[in-house]
């Protein structure tokens, strides 16, 4: 029994470093030496409250100059009660809700990547969501968002590889569990102690930042990713089993 123990934990050790490996553009080593943090330079988008707000506090004690961009009034329209079910969502909102979670990631990087790819050097750190791999009624808007985020990744992470040839810049996803915040503030209490706060999600998104690695975050169970390949028997009560958090009120958020 011993000796199958040992087997899959080495194989979970091997597959972690391949993991490692891959995202890191098959590179063994990083090029930490080349950050200075104190003259480095970060924009934050939502980075008012929430988890960017914890970011940024974060980024600030290594050092770095941050830049915020933030549009508070929606955010805190979305907190405030409007309906997500398919049927029940308006264009306007939905129109809303997507170019905040989704579209502001092309404008955001259109606008800074000519310069890190000049540069031949950056990190772009996408906030995607555990939503994206089990998505439930009345979220479908948020989790379509974040799931978005994933080929948005994938996508650009292949660009600076073969399309730039600038396989330096660094790129991370972060997949969060339910949060602290006030974007979930009405349904808080059905998740009692499983609820993460922010600063411990900040922790380990700047940690990630600090190691000058690319890396996918998972920030729940590991087996998450893993949903979609699953039997579509056993991905149903996996969905199922969320309908608890289902009610007549909203539960998407915007990060």
């Amino acid at each position: 029994m011993l000796k199958w123990i040992l087997a899959a934990c080495l194989v979970l050790e091997i597959n972690s470093f391949l993991n490692s490996w891959a995202e890191n553009r098959w590179m063994f080593t990083s090029d930490k030496s080349s950050w200075q943090w104190n003259k480095e330079s970060a924009v934050v988008t939502g980075g008012s409250n929430g988890i960017g707000a914890a970011v940024v506090k974060q980024l600030i004690s290594h050092g770095v100059r941050v830049a915020v961009l933030d549009i508070e009034p929606l955010s805190e329209a979305f907190q405030n009660g409007n309906s997500s079910s398919i049927l029940d969502l308006s264009p306007k909102l939905l129109q809303t809700l997507v170019n905040l979670n989704l579209v502001s990631h092309w404008y955001t990087v259109q606008e800074f990547l000519p310069d890190m790819i000049a540069k031949k050097k950056g990190h772009i750190m996408a906030t995607a969501s555990m939503a994206a791999f089990v998505a439930m009624a009345n979220s479908g808007d948020y989790a379509a968002t974040k799931a978005g985020l994933i080929a948005f990744h994938e996508t650009l992470t292949q660009e600076l590889k073969h399309r730039y040839k600038c396989p330096q810049i660094k790129t991370s996803i972060v997949y969060p569990m339910w949060t602290r915040t006030r974007l979930i503030a009405t349904i808080q209490e059905q998740f009692g102690s499983t609820l993460k706060e922010p600063e411990d999600i900040a922790k380990i998104m700047v940690g990630q930042i600090i190691s000058a690695k690319s890396g996918q975050l998972v920030l729940g169970p590991k087996l998450a990713p893993l949903v979609r390949a699953m039997p579509m028997w056993l991905q149903e009560l996996i969905r199922d089993g969320q309908a608890h958090v289902v009610t007549g009120n909203a539960t998407s958020a915007v990060d």
